[in-house]
């Protein structure tokens, strides 16, 4: 009897593996520099891109929980908003929005839309509207002294990180991307469930 795995159980966790590293690596220089990004997503993007919406959510999941343990728990309760992103980004991959700078803005507007409207609630609950980005709690500090609203001060500040961080990270994912040899990327067309726009 074979019981050696197959290449179709490898590869998606060969995949995952390679982009939780990127994100752990994205996440280390963002903290070491104090940059007013995250960069803790270039990963989940690019599993998403190549292995479709499942690897792509379960790559953001294993990401969050892995760093909550073993580094930081606040990265824990954001784990849903990982997971959204890693879908989001795998569905629209499927229709081809991995292959030229307009469809990458038009992800990276769509990922800034969904982590958002996610994770302001998440920051509301757990801490106030705080994001433990040092750049976007001086900014919801000052729009919430401006406007007295604490919802609103808290989606500016999520967003004030979001918008830079989810463009370049989707630019950077999609860099990566576009370097993988294209064989390999065939090898997950079943995984991502291909669409052809051309035939709708």
């Amino acid at each position: 009897m074979n019981t050696r795995p197959s290449s179709k159980s490898i590869m998606p966790a060969a995949l995952m593996f390679f982009a939780l590293g990127i994100n752990f690596l994205g996440k280390y220089i963002a903290e070491s520099l104090s940059l007013p990004l995250w960069l803790d997503t270039i990963g989940t993007m690019l599993a998403g891109m190549v292995g479709g919406p499942i690897i792509g959510a379960l790559t953001g999941l294993i990401n969050n929980l892995g760093y909550g343990i073993f580094v930081n728990p606040v990265s824990i309760v954001y784990a849903l908003s990982s997971v959204a992103l890693g879908i989001t980004v795998g569905y629209m991959a499927k229709f081809g929005f991995t292959s030229w700078l307009p469809t990458i803005l038009l992800l990276g507007v769509v990922t800034v839309i969904i982590s958002a409207v996610v994770s302001t609630p998440i920051n509301m609950f757990f801490y106030d509207g705080y994001t433990f980005n040092a750049w976007g709690d001086a900014i919801y500090e000052r729009a919430l002294a401006a406007t007295g609203y604490r919802w609103l001060s808290a989606f500016i500040n999520e967003l004030s990180v979001d918008i830079p961080d989810k463009f370049l990270s989707a630019l950077i994912a999609q860099q990566i991307f576009s370097c993988l040899p294209r064989d390999l990327v065939k090898r997950f067309s079943s995984v991502r469930g291909d669409i052809d726009v051309t035939k709708m």
